[in-house]
């Protein structure tokens, strides 16, 4: 049950996220009349900055995930 709810929550997360890019995406076309692609931009600059705070926080060690062998993924 855990694992359904973890799973909803994560799928609101990058649609609301999918929903502001879009929105500013939107209303740069309908002001401007072109497609400002700064947004993408920005975007990826945010989830840098988050990543990058996230991991200076957590004093956790990463645990190689044995099932996943082709992309050497970690969790």
């Amino acid at each position: 049950m855990d694992s359904i709810l973890l799973q909803i929550l994560n799928g609101l997360d990058k649609g609301g996220a999918y929903a502001l890019i879009a929105l500013g995406l939107t209303l740069a076309f309908g002001t401007l009349g072109v497609v400002n692609f700064a947004h993408g931009a920005l975007f990826m600059l945010g989830a840098f900055c988050a990543v990058s705070i996230q991991s200076l926080l957590t004093l956790s060690k990463k645990v190689k995930d044995e099932s996943v062998t082709f992309f050497d993924a970690y969790k």
